[in-house]
């Protein structure tokens, strides 16, 4: 196989290289041929018109295409302008459809999809390329469901873009443009090899926060805030019709099924709401993330370094238009290496598809590289690795040394900041005598808790523990012994419990453990145990402890002894005064409410 790709300014461009003996006939010789045509926002009618006179080549092609953010060739970034891509196979097979879609018909879209572009073919099925409309179709919802439909189906793409200017996206197939729809294709054969590579290059920065309120690709609220106040607030960014073009360079960053995913807010919403590009997820943690150019370029060679590996024979791009805006001209360090390896297409977008095998999310700030080949290549043949300077080094305007050094410095300073309050949050947490965590700490964790039990309808204990005749430790013995028979206490129930379970040192010589989907039962055969590991401690011959040690405990389960907190602590203490009055070093458990 082979691509030939140029840009073009004019149709008139358009036509000199379309009239190229040399093309044709490569054209007409070709099994089949994948023309694609990315044209900028100056309108869908030049997109027409060249889809128009590129279909007349003679030869087996199929023409699709999409209007940009910007567009790439050869290495090269351009905005305003337009490219052709000619990929032409030797064998492989391709279909392509148009679906023309309304706002909520994602999930039936997935369906005709698999049962057309995804089952066709008598070659086995190698990749789907899919563009979509931005705005009109919710990309985040239709890759959803055709994961669903097809796990692991070889998929990559994008969504169209529009200059910036917000507008219309389109994207085309044959001489037919969509306002609302997308375009998938088949590629398939034998020979042919599809390798997809992505990489995001954007590092969290800043507080942790939760999606309190969201659905779809509209984020309502933060931490219980409007979205846009959070934004307001820490960028100074205002909920106005620039907040695309002022907010791209921080997106949201989450993490899903362990992948690192940006969300870039697209426009503000009235009630304080954003629309992001890209479906949010009510309960994520957020951070803020930014653009590490150095970690990009870093990335960007260990990516080369693989798809020279693939020896590929094309190479397509699909970046995101926040690339474009944050390097600027220097996007170009991350995309020329390719062309050494083989010719280069692609635009800039607004949200890149790519199969992950586990799952096919939405994608934004990405860099999808897809490298082909029809044949084995030569993946197996050492090869020279590529001449010039490293990527860093290539970093010579003054827009990318500031920025770079910038980040660094912003980088230290959060990292101080986040190891500061780190260490501040585990002194508010955590007791600093025991390191269990204190008593502010297990109220949280047990109001989580009840919540979380009375959603499942699961059961949940809390163990209320005392230490015999403590007072008579530190009357006898001293403070330092007393503290010190506290230490080996909390230790030996912490030692002593699951890891799902929590021990609290609740206050004095009192301990509270918080044991998650236990049945009563089993509560108290894991408050029996507790007991006996406290009363083993004392060893006559060689212990720590002044005197034998022993611990007295209640036990409640939600629901049957109370249902919030308090309640429920109340009945494990009415528990625990009952196993002192009736003898201490005992186990006794709460009334039925």
């Amino acid at each position: 196989m082979e691509q030939i790709a140029s840009f073009f300014d004019t149709l008139d461009d358009l036509n000199e290289l379309l009239s190229s003996p040399a093309l044709r006939g490569k054209v007409a010789r070709s099994r089949s041929v994948l023309a694609q045509v990315f044209v900028s926002s100056s309108g869908g009618s030049l997109a027409q018109a060249a889809a128009a006179r590129v279909a007349a080549l003679e030869g087996r092609v199929v023409v699709v295409g999409a209007s940009t953010c910007g567009e790439i060739c050869g290495g090269r970034a351009r905005s305003a302008s337009n490219v052709l891509s000619l990929l032409l196979f030797d064998a492989a097979e391709l279909r392509a459809e148009a679906y023309a879609a309304t706002p909520g018909s994602e999930a039936a879209l997935a369906g005709r999809i698999a049962e057309g572009i995804a089952r066709a073919g008598d070659a086995p099925l190698k990749g789907v390329l899919l563009l979509s409309t931005s705005g009109t179709v919710e990309a985040g919802a239709l890759l959803r469901a055709l994961h669903g439909r097809l796990p692991g189906l070889p998929l990559f793409g994008a969504g169209a873009g529009d200059g910036l200017e917000q507008g219309r996206t389109v994207v085309l197939c044959g001489t037919r443009t969509l306002e609302a729809g997308c375009i998938a294709v088949g590629l398939y054969g034998h020979a042919l090899e599809v390798m997809r590579q992505t990489y995001l290059g954007w590092e969290p920065m800043g507080k942790r926060m939760r999606a309190t309120r969201a659905a779809g690709c509209v984020m309502h609220t933060i931490d219980d805030q409007p979205a846009m106040e959070v934004y307001r607030h820490y960028l100074g960014i205002e909920g106005n019709d620039r907040l695309f073009h002022n907010a791209m360079e921080f997106p949201f960053l989450v993490e899903r099924e362990g992948e690192l995913l940006a969300r870039v807010p697209h426009k503000a919403l009235p009630d304080g709401a954003i629309e992001f590009i890209g479906d949010v997820r009510e309960g994520e943690e957020l951070r803020f993330g930014y653009a590490n150019v150095d970690g990009i370029l870093a990335r960007a060679r260990g990516t080369q370094a693989e798809v020279r590996a693939f020896a590929p024979q094309a190479i397509l791009f699909y970046s995101c238009i926040c690339r474009y805006f944050v390097m600027q001209k220097d996007v170009e360090l991350e995309l020329r290496p390719y062309e050494a390896m083989a010719p280069t297409a692609g635009f800039f977008t607004y949200g890149e598809f790519c199969d992950l095998g586990s799952s096919s999310p939405m994608m934004t700030s990405t860099l999808l590289v897809v490298a082909l080949r029809e044949g084995a290549g030569q993946s197996g043949v050492p090869q020279a690795p590529m001449a010039g300077a490293p990527a860093a080094a290539l970093c010579e305007s003054s827009h990318s040394r500031i920025l770079s050094r910038f980040q660094h410095f912003v980088r230290a300073i959060a990292g101080d900041l986040e190891r500061a309050n780190d260490e501040l949050l585990a002194l508010a947490e955590h007791d600093a005598l025991t390191g269990l965590v204190n008593r502010r700490k297990l109220q949280a964790l047990l109001a989580a808790e009840a919540l979380r039990a009375r959603r499942h309808g699961d059961d949940f204990c809390v163990l209320l523990g005392d230490i015999d005749h403590f007072k008579h430790i530190n009357d006898n013995f001293g403070h330092e012994a007393g503290d010190a028979v506290l230490r080996l206490v909390a230790h030996t129930l912490a030692s002593q419990v699951r890891g799902v379970d929590t021990v609290c040192r609740w206050g004095g010589e009192e301990f509270v453990v918080l044991l998650p989907q236990t049945h009563l039962e089993e509560a108290m055969q894991c408050a029996e145990r507790l007991r006996r590991c406290v009363e083993a401690l004392y060893d006559e011959g060689d212990s720590p402890l002044p005197r034998r040690v022993t611990l007295s405990l209640g036990v409640a389960a939600y629901p049957r002894h109370g249902d919030v907190q308090t309640p429920l602590l109340a009945a494990a203490d009415k528990a625990l005064y009952e196993a002192k009055h009736g003898g201490r070093n005992q186990v006794r458990a709460g009334q039925d409410a």
